[in-house]
């Protein structure tokens, strides 16, 4: 009997404190004691709500200072969202503090921080008031957009890697080749041959000696040459003046060598002609090669120059003058 009792009261202990910790969890994180503290209400707007809910804290400094009492409203031509907070009595916002929304946790629980006010302020923000405020950067949307930047930023490296390799491929085959790298060993073995045989032939010493001495002789030839040049300088200027007389005299004989040059024009068509009629008379053709070939004729023509003598061109007679004989053919050459 005494045992259940016994039982009974530890029994009823235990439930007794069950239900004072349980009355206190509800004083605590229960809207009792949230209204029994008689808070005050603000309104607040912002563009973006983000996860802000009903019951959210209102926090200065890190402290909580009240909640956000109902849930996020649109406002009208879809400006922003209000809600309403309450606030303790012992704590005030300062006039021109900012309101922000931030993330807590990994829940993505949100918050409204009050942030620090302009300095010198004074006043604070009465019951009913209306505050705005902005929405800091979601995490889970920031790590998202990065995601997203950073997909594509690989993306590129990939494409550049790529093309990075093509280009090398493509060096590796064609200026790289084994063809070209024996062209290249090659072409730099001439090179050094050829650089040997001018150090050990071309600039050895003897070459250079005698290139010295051929530098010496020409440098002592310019400077004679320069001092022949000194001494003929009063013959080359009596050369000059003698030249301007030339040219003056030339200037002054210049009508009558173009006279002489039209005249000696009308002497080359004389000769011309005379050649032509000489050729003629050696060919046998025209009246010069008759008169000088043929008897006959001429002495047809001495017959009517005497004619024309004795009678005139009015009385002219043909008759044969008894004075005259026939003329005796010149000698041909033979």
């Amino acid at each position: 009997m005494e045992s259940s009792r016994r039982t009974t009261l530890i029994a009823g202990t235990f439930v007794l404190l069950g239900l004072f910790l349980l009355f206190g969890l509800i004083l605590e994180f229960g809207p009792i004691r949230h209204r029994m503290r008689r808070p005050y209400t603000v309104i607040a707007v912002f563009s973006d709500a983000q996860n802000l809910i009903a019951g959210s804290p209102v926090r200065r400094a890190g402290a909580v200072i009240g909640r956000v009492s109902t849930p996020p409203a649109l406002l009208g031509e879809l400006k922003g969202v209000k809600v309403d907070l309450e606030i303790y009595p012992e704590f005030q916002i300062p006039a021109g503090a900012p309101l922000r929304i931030n993330s807590i946790g990994l829940m993505g629980d949100c918050a409204v921080d009050v942030g620090v006010p302009p300095q010198g302020t004074t006043a604070f923000v009465k019951p009913g008031e209306t505050l705005y405020g902005d929405v800091a950067a979601d995490f889970t949307s920031l790590a998202s957009r990065l995601g997203d930047e950073g997909s594509a930023v690989m993306k590129d490296i990939r494409d550049s890697l790529a093309r990075l390799n093509t280009t090398l491929d493509r060096l590796n085959s064609g200026i790289l080749s084994d063809d070209n790298i024996r062209h290249v060993s090659s072409t730099l073995s001439e090179l050094e041959a050829t650089v040997r045989h001018l150090d050990e032939e071309l600039l050895s010493g003897n070459v250079m000696t005698d290139l010295k001495a051929g530098v010496s002789a020409f440098r002592q030839t310019m400077e004679s040459a320069a001092a022949l040049t000194k001494g003929a300088d009063p013959a080359i200027a009596s050369a000059r003046s003698a030249l301007a007389k030339v040219d003056k005299a030339v200037d002054q004989l210049g009508p009558g060598l173009r006279d002489f040059g039209a005249a000696s024009d009308g002497i080359r068509d004389a000769a011309d002609a005379l050649e032509a009629l000489l050729g003629d008379a050696r060919s046998g053709r025209g009246a010069l090669a008759a008169l000088l070939n043929d008897a006959v004729v001429r002495d047809n023509l001495a017959r009517l120059i005497a004619n024309l003598r004795k009678s005139g061109m009015m009385f002219y007679k043909d008759r044969e003058p008894s004075s005259l004989s026939p003329a005796a053919p010149p000698p041909r050459k033979r």
